[in-house]
């Protein structure tokens, strides 16, 4: 869906020391953009890889459901990227 290096590219990091929790995120952002689309994207499209962007981008600075203070909701923008790609089933 996205690769390591775009992840880090977005979110600006520059060492290796959060590889693997990146790399859980992106395996994340994969199921839960299929789930939510009812498909599997072999080559998603440029608005389904920045929506899988936006949510890791969205986890990584928000490891807790609710952070203390705030109410922070999954970014709308991905949920407007995915919608022409998820399929009705009915």
């Amino acid at each position: 869906m996205v690769t390591l290096q775009q992840v880090k590219d977005h979110l600006r990091i520059v060492d290796d020391a959060e590889d693997a929790y990146l790399a859980h995120l992106i395996e994340t952002a994969r199921s839960v953009i299929e789930n939510d689309c009812k498909r599997i994207f072999e080559d998603p499209p440029a608005p389904v890889q920045h929506a899988a962007l936006l949510l890791i981008g969205h986890w990584y600075a928000h490891r807790e459901e609710v952070a203390p203070g705030t109410m922070i909701e999954i970014p709308v923008a991905a949920r407007h990227l995915l919608s022409p790609y998820r399929r009705l089933v009915g």
